[in-house]
Protein backbone atom coordinates (compact mmCIF):
# COMPACT_ATOMS: atom_id res chain seq x y z
CA UNK A 1 0.00 0.00 0.00
CA UNK A 2 2.89 2.39 0.84
CA UNK A 3 4.45 1.87 -2.75
CA UNK A 4 0.92 2.98 -4.45
CA UNK A 5 1.10 6.27 -2.44
CA UNK A 6 5.31 7.10 -3.04
CA UNK A 7 4.87 6.29 -6.66
CA UNK A 8 1.42 7.33 -7.25
CA UNK A 9 2.71 10.08 -9.96
CA UNK A 10 5.01 7.58 -11.40
CA UNK A 11 3.48 5.25 -13.03
CA UNK A 12 6.32 3.12 -14.40
CA UNK A 13 7.76 2.88 -11.16
CA UNK A 14 4.54 1.99 -9.21
CA UNK A 15 4.23 -0.88 -11.93
CA UNK A 16 7.31 -1.98 -11.37
CA UNK A 17 6.80 -2.24 -7.57
CA UNK A 18 3.86 -4.16 -8.16
CA UNK A 19 5.34 -6.91 -10.34
CA UNK A 20 7.91 -7.70 -7.77
CA UNK A 21 5.16 -7.29 -4.71
CA UNK A 22 1.96 -8.67 -6.12
CA UNK A 23 -0.80 -8.55 -3.59
CA UNK A 24 -4.54 -7.37 -2.86
CA UNK A 25 -5.34 -4.85 -1.31
CA UNK A 26 -8.38 -5.07 1.58
CA UNK A 27 -11.09 -2.18 2.20
CA UNK A 28 -9.46 -0.37 4.91
CA UNK A 29 -6.38 -0.01 2.35
CA UNK A 30 -8.30 1.07 -0.68
CA UNK A 31 -10.06 3.56 1.61
CA UNK A 32 -6.31 4.85 3.06
CA UNK A 33 -5.31 5.17 -0.85
CA UNK A 34 -8.51 6.83 -2.13
CA UNK A 35 -7.72 9.75 0.33
CA UNK A 36 -4.19 9.71 0.48
CA UNK A 37 -3.69 9.78 -3.72
CA UNK A 38 -6.98 10.14 -4.68
CA UNK A 39 -6.60 6.71 -6.14
CA UNK A 40 -10.35 5.97 -6.87
CA UNK A 41 -10.30 2.57 -6.63
CA UNK A 42 -13.46 0.78 -5.32
CA UNK A 43 -14.93 -2.75 -4.33
CA UNK A 44 -17.79 -4.45 -6.07
CA UNK A 45 -20.53 -5.22 -3.69
CA UNK A 46 -19.55 -8.46 -2.12
CA UNK A 47 -15.90 -8.03 -2.47
CA UNK A 48 -13.60 -7.57 0.68
CA UNK A 49 -10.33 -7.42 -1.88
CA UNK A 50 -8.73 -5.71 -4.80
CA UNK A 51 -6.36 -7.52 -6.74
CA UNK A 52 -3.46 -5.02 -6.87
CA UNK A 53 -2.80 -5.37 -10.30
CA UNK A 54 -6.32 -4.66 -11.30
CA UNK A 55 -6.00 -1.48 -9.31
CA UNK A 56 -3.19 -0.58 -11.24
CA UNK A 57 -4.82 -1.28 -14.54
CA UNK A 58 -7.66 1.28 -13.37
CA UNK A 59 -5.46 4.03 -12.61
CA UNK A 60 -3.50 3.72 -15.93
CA UNK A 61 -6.61 3.92 -17.66
CA UNK A 62 -7.85 6.82 -15.61
CA UNK A 63 -4.24 8.40 -16.16
CA UNK A 64 -4.16 8.22 -20.23
CA UNK A 65 -7.63 9.46 -20.31
CA UNK A 66 -7.01 12.91 -18.41
CA UNK A 67 -3.52 13.08 -20.81
CA UNK A 68 -5.90 12.24 -23.56
CA UNK A 69 -8.23 15.33 -22.72
CA UNK A 70 -5.09 17.52 -21.98
CA UNK A 71 -3.93 17.20 -25.41
CA UNK A 72 -7.53 18.31 -26.76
Amino acid sequence: MLAFIKYSKDMEMLDKTVNENSQNLRKNEIDVLNQCVNAKLWLKEGEEELAVCKALEDMKKRQRRRQGKLRI
